[in-house]
């Protein structure tokens, strides 16, 4: 596969589309060795900051839509980790 930058780019929307929203979360969260959020490395890297913050509304987007009365709706909180966590 080459490294265009394509999986990147569009991972976080195919998960969406194929109802992975728990797999966007988890991706979101994953943290380098150095306790950096891992996706926003990748991303910025490659030069896709703005991707990175589509991401993270994609990934609210589909928490609204997951949210039921047995999991709690995303918090500003969880947002704020999200971001706190970039360099």
């Amino acid at each position: 596969m080459p490294d265009d930058g394509y999986i990147q780019s569009h991972l976080v929307w195919h998960l969406g589309q194929a109802g992975h929203g728990h797999d966007v979360n988890a991706l979101l969260h994953e943290e380098t060795p150095e306790g950096q959020n891992g996706w926003y490395e990748a991303r910025e890297q490659l030069g896709q900051t703005a991707g990175y913050l589509e991401d993270v509304r994609t990934a609210w987007r589909l928490a609204e839509e997951l949210a039921d009365s047995e999991s709690p709706r995303p918090s500003a909180f969880s947002a704020a980790m999200l971001l706190s966590r970039l360099r």
